[in-house]
């Protein structure tokens, strides 16, 4: 392995690589690839920005101390990846690679071509919007994929979301696990899972009230470390996910990127391909937990919000299947509404947010036949029963 000190990135030396095989090559052994999704800047907002530089940070410092580590990070645009420079200044020797990945346009005329959707939804400038193949996330995922399987070495891809905090110690932890729960062969693709869905930061004045909502809307379903320990249950999550770089070939060629909820695309993927996969509960938030930049009411709907459109393109009986529906709660949970006040608050306000979007989302498909949510810089358009999404986005029509 070359010394890490030729390595050191500056805004000048930043390369931007067009392939996954030049990404492999310039990761060439590196056993721990911490793979970072940026489809947007660094946050203006200075709150926001805190919030962000600190889940940031936390997962650079663990990469950091990691034996062969690395960050490949994949990004919107240039100007996405040169808003890192003030936080990467602090990490001269950290060893990375550079790619701009963003979806490819749908070849007009295909199977799920659907030039109408813009006028039968009633939006504004309607002739202005171009539909992709598939979402921004699902071009990273599929890249990271592509430069797993390249490797000259095994070694751990681990693709965090921006909200997650990585505490010291665990990428050991994921990659013993990982070692443990697998085969002979084949180690096991493994996800952390935290009750935590949102915390503290230090410096940063965020809501308690947002934090114990977010916290109560995400942990309705009390038999779900049960279920996870045995199996019966997700085991890849898209918040944490580590992949063995000998599972990459047959996740990129099993997964279907038309699926909007990709992590759960990627559990079913691992699984058809019969190679392991776990999911790690850890309740411990100085090992790992999520934080969000919730300051205000209309942040914690937005949040509810798309979290709620992802389960109703779930085939399914009922609307939706997300756990943010469950009406009745187990026990132990009807217990604590009725010992814990603040407990009952939060979860009556994670109710009534999830009830106006779930309204909200009722009248656009009584209207049009399907709901929609904006992410990022693209529209996702879903149907209930329908397992795909349209990904939408709007051109600067002049």
């Amino acid at each position: 392995m070359k010394n890490r000190k030729d390595f050191i990135v500056t805004e000048m030396e930043r390369k931007f690589l067009e392939h996954p095989q030049a990404a492999a090559e310039a990761l060439d052994g590196c056993a721990r690839i911490c793979v970072e999704f940026l489809y947007r800047a660094r946050p203006r907002d200075l709150a926001a920005c805190a919030v962000f530089d600190y889940a940031l940070r936390s997962r650079f410092d663990e990469v950091a101390r990691s034996d062969r580590g690395a960050v490949l990070f994949l990004c919107a645009d240039e100007d996405v990846a040169s808003s890192l420079d003030p936080i990467l200044e602090g990490y001269p020797a950290l060893r990375t690679a550079w790619a701009v990945i963003n979806p490819p346009v749908l070849v007009p005329g295909s199977e799920d071509a659907d030039s109408t959707t813009p006028t039968r939804a009633h939006w504004d400038d309607a002739g202005c919007w171009t539909q992709m193949a598939y979402s921004d996330r699902w071009a990273r995922i599929r890249f990271a994929l592509d430069v797993g399987m390249r490797l000259n070495a095994p070694a751990a891809l681990i693709m965090p979301a921006h909200d997650a905090v990585w505490g010291r110690g665990l990428l050991n932890r994921l990659v013993a696990a990982s070692h443990r729960y697998g085969t002979a062969s084949t180690p096991a693709a493994v996800s952390p899972y935290t009750p935590y869905a949102h915390g503290p930061v230090p410096g940063v004045d965020l809501p308690d009230w947002a934090i114990d909502a977010i916290n109560a809307a995400f942990n309705r379903d009390f038999w779900l470390r049960w279920r996870m320990a045995r199996g019966r249950y997700q085991s890849f999550w898209g918040k944490t996910g580590l992949i063995p770089s000998v599972l990459c070939a047959e996740v990129l060629r099993r997964a279907d990127p038309r699926v909007w909820e990709d992590d759960l695309e990627i559990d079913r993927a691992i699984r058809e391909a019969a190679g392991p996969v776990r999911a790690l509960w850890i309740g411990n938030p100085r090992l790992y937990r999520q934080v969000l930049p919730i300051f205000d009411e209309v942040a914690l709907r937005r949040v509810i919000d798309r979290t709620l459109h992802y389960s109703l393109n779930i085939p399914a009986k009922t609307l939706a299947g997300s756990s943010l529906l469950m009406t009745e709660l187990a026990w132990p949970l009807r217990l604590r509404r009725i010992l814990d006040r603040r407990y009952d608050r939060a979860i009556a306000l994670a109710d009534r947010l999830a009830a106006d979007c779930l309204s909200d989302a009722r009248a656009r498909l009584a209207s049009t036949g399907m709901t929609w949510i904006d992410w990022g810089n693209y529209r996702y358009v879903v149907r209930p029963g329908d397992p795909f999404v349209q990904v939408w986005f709007h051109n600067d029509c002049l």
